[in-house]
């Protein structure tokens, strides 16, 4: 090869490796550091995050409570009803049949009832009243979980949340620390795990404060992230463990946190 060619080809090589240096430290890496900044990697890890919210919430579409008929916990009441300028309604209210639980289900019926009766009977604002429920089974212990959202006239729509989880030798309520202590789930770190989450979700929402956007403002330091305060929790199909904070049980808000504690 010609010594000019070759020196030129050098030259070339040496260009381009000037210029990816150039467009690295220049263009690419800033591109990079920006789209983390602006949002986009957050906005990655808020969807990873949030899918178990998701998923949770998924799990109450479409329910086929015709096949609940036989099942340990059956629909105790349902009503579908549409009376368009006051209310609209759709519950199904979950029994367990047992003799030992009647206190129990009496409790749901009690809570969820009492809202319908309440609902129907006032005019002049339309009122929107959906209740569903899944439940699973785990050695022994059944797991329900109870849905509502409820909108009422002009206040800002709410979702709302309830577990039961009732263990049949035992014939009784369990506890999140009687179920941890059963899966030997150490108390220190699964509190550290919920705190850690709540901490993020937190954070993840400031940046929407005071701009006119209808978030709700966590209170980590609010006693009812403590495991000893938490109540509603589940075990899933794969025995695996969930808290539930549902913020609209005591708020008008459709936010909730679902935990997967691992």
């Amino acid at each position: 090869m010609p010594k000019k060619k070759k020196t030129l080809i050098i030259v070339i090589i040496v260009l381009l490796i000037a210029l990816l240096a150039f467009l690295l430290v220049v263009v690419i890496i800033p591109k990079i550091k920006a789209s983390s900044s602006n949002g986009k990697v957050a906005t990655f890890n808020s969807q990873t995050s949030n899918q178990i919210e998701d998923n949770f919430l998924n799990l109450f579409s479409n329910i086929d409570y015709s096949q609940k008929e036989q099942d340990i916990v059956t629909t105790a009441y349902a009503l579908k009803k549409d009376s368009e300028d006051n209310y609209q309604v759709d519950v199904h209210f979950p029994r367990i049949n047992f003799d030992t639980c009647e206190e129990i289900n009496n409790e749901i019926i009690e809570k969820l009832g009492g809202k319908l009766l309440a609902l129907v009977e006032v005019e002049g604002e339309l009122t929107k009243y959906k209740v569903d429920y899944i439940t699973y089974t785990n050695d022994g212990i059944i797991s329900i979980i109870i849905k509502c959202v409820l909108k009422e006239g002009k206040d800002p729509q709410r979702v709302m949340v309830q577990t039961y989880n009732y263990d049949v030798d035992k014939e009784k309520l369990v506890t999140l620390e009687e179920v941890m202590e059963s899966k030997n789930l150490e108390s220190r770190k699964v509190q550290t795990q919920i705190n850690n989450v709540i901490r993020k979700k937190s954070e993840s929402t400031k940046n929407y404060e005071g701009k006119g956007y209808n978030i709700y403002v966590r209170d980590i330091n609010s006693n009812m992230y403590e495991i000893q305060n938490i109540n509603n929790f589940f075990l899933d199909e794969n025995g695996d463990l969930y808290v539930i904070f549902a913020y609209g049980n005591n708020n008008f808000t459709e936010t909730i946190d679902v935990i997967k504690i691992s």
